[in-house]
């Protein structure tokens, strides 16, 4: 999550708000919330408000977790989120298309790729990051 955080700070289009952050009911957490005040219109869905997943599992990140956050970020004020992991399923990937469709929430997804592309410096977290916002919605 440490790592996800300083990623996610240095695309300076986001600052930290919070972190594990449990619902109003205390049965779901959300692990980090970000501020933004980008006037992109890739960034409009936020409202001002990007809750973060974060998940470190050798295992790729399946259909039912995606499924789950999206319920989380459907709980907030935004219609954009990010989940960064691993690695996804191709289910997973399916879970991304239908949550855009059937709640309007845009589900960025940012993989071990991608980080690894920052880490050599061969693209920057800006970059990287409103790609996965991208991509996630070409399913």
């Amino acid at each position: 999550m440490a790592f996800v955080k300083f990623f996610l700070l240095d695309t300076k289009l986001l600052y930290l708000f919070d972190e594990s952050v449990l619902s109003l009911n205390r049965d779901a957490e959300i692990d980090l919330v970000f501020g933004c005040e980008s006037t992109k219109p890739l960034w409009s869905g936020s409202h001002g408000v990007v809750p973060v997943e974060c998940k470190n599992w050798k295992k790729p990140v399946g259909a039912l977790h995606i499924s789950r956050f999206a319920d989380k970020v459907g709980n907030t004020t935004s219609y954009l989120g990010i989940f960064a992991a691993r690695a996804f399923t191709k289910p997973s990937c399916d879970a991304i298309k239908t949550t855009r469709l059937k709640q309007r929430i845009v589900i960025g997804m940012l993989s071990n790729q991608d980080f690894l592309n920052y880490t050599r410096g061969l693209a920057s977290a800006t970059t990287l990051l409103e790609s996965s916002i991208r991509r996630s919605m070409l399913f």
